[in-house]
């Protein structure tokens, strides 16, 4: 499950709520298990600007995991990616944090 992002923003909607909370149900099956949360943004933008709206998203998903589910910090790790250069336009589908887990 990944989580989307309207344009420009960091927002969560009830997808991006469903998304967490499966990663959420996740991660308190398996004490052991980590994830890194990966933010990306679309073609559009600097550099400079997508490099921290994605870090935002990121840290967006990471403390409602925190806050809500109760997931130990210690255990997740926000990476802000920047933007995905195509599609060259406003892609919902770009504009997106992944969950990668690991041991």
């Amino acid at each position: 499950a990944a989580v989307y992002f309207d344009f420009d923003r960091t927002e969560l909607d009830r997808e991006a709520q469903d998304a967490i909370r499966y990663a959420a149900t996740k991660l308190k099956s398996d004490p052991t298990l980590l994830v890194e949360i990966r933010g990306f943004c679309d073609y559009m933008g600097s550099f400079d600007y997508n490099e921290g709206l994605s870090q935002r998203r990121a840290d967006k998903v990471k403390n409602e995991l925190v806050r809500v589910y109760r997931i130990n910090p210690d255990r997740i790790v926000a990476n802000g990616r920047g933007k995905l250069l195509n599609p060259k336009t406003r892609f919902r589908g770009n504009r997106r944090c992944n969950f990668f887990y690991s041991k």
